[in-house]
């Protein structure tokens, strides 16, 4: 299992590492476990965490809407 410091947790989520900081604080983010005082993060919390954040593009949500016609 791949863990990662805050700044290259940032880096493969593709956000700043204040974003991640700022998240932790506020108890939102990825999920994460404490060594001392350092935050790693586990790789598949990262990526349930993309997944949980994902926008679909308009477009898309339409078509997977069922159309009421009554």
């Amino acid at each position: 299992m791949t863990g990662y410091r805050t700044r290259g947790a940032a880096g493969y989520l593709e956000v700043s590492k204040s974003f991640l900081d700022k998240a932790a604080a506020a108890g939102k983010g990825p999920a994460y476990r404490k060594a001392g005082r350092v935050r790693i993060y586990d790789q598949p919390d990262l990526d349930a965490y993309k997944r949980s954040t994902r926008v679909e593009p308009k477009s898309e949500q339409a078509a997977n809407e069922k159309v009421d016609t009554t």
